[in-house]
């Protein structure tokens, strides 16, 4: 079974025991572009700037006939690729899965197909399954409200599916009601 609702894209299916829910993030196209064109001519500018650095003949250059500031451009130019790339791949390649079994939920944070954060949380510690929206400050000053699925385990509210739309995490939660049946003392009363 496959939803598609809003920016994202939410998979969902059963294997086994298993039952499965995958959300991919919203492209930002405009993001992806401007840093693709952007790491084009970043790419050309400094392509031109390290061929400056060495003479017509292709011999290399001793270490006293570089200035030190050529050493600190190459090092600035060289995390701003690293940066613009690895910002396309978060915006492409980032998802989350959520395994529910028997006993545990998995919760993988995923970057290029390459688990990076994996938490594991037991079914019966899990309570008031919801869909949340959450008002935090960004980095300007401004407010920005971030919707995710949301519950409680032990003393702590954790949330996973940043990100997606409202609706987007009402269905998570209904697909989970309706096909996790461990579940079914973890759903916020009323939902």
């Amino acid at each position: 079974m496959q939803a598609k609702l809003g920016k994202s894209r939410i998979y969902y299916w059963q294997n086994g025991g298993t039952y499965r829910v995958v959300v991919r993030p919203a492209l930002r196209v405009f993001a992806i572009g401007f840093l693709i064109i952007w790491i084009i001519g970043w790419g050309v500018g400094g392509g031109q700037w390290f061929g400056t650095l060495f003479k017509p003949t292709f011999h290399l250059p001793s270490l006293s006939e570089l200035p030190k500031v050529d050493f600190f451009g190459a090092s600035i130019w060289i995390v701003g690729i690293v940066l613009a790339i690895g910002n396309i791949l978060q915006n492409v390649l980032k998802f989350e899965i959520l395994d529910v079994t028997l006993e545990h939920m998995h919760h993988i944070r995923t970057l290029a197909y390459l688990p990076y954060r994996k938490s594991t949380y037991r079914i019966s510690d899990v309570r008031d399954l919801r869909a949340s929206s959450n008002e935090r400050t960004d980095g300007e000053g401004g407010r920005q409200t971030v919707n995710s699925v949301a519950f409680a385990y032990g003393a702590k509210t954790r949330y996973i599916f940043s990100g997606i739309d409202i609706v987007e995490a009402n269905d998570v939660i209904q697909q989970l009601r309706v096909n996790c049946l461990q579940l079914k003392n973890t759903f916020q009363s009323g939902q």
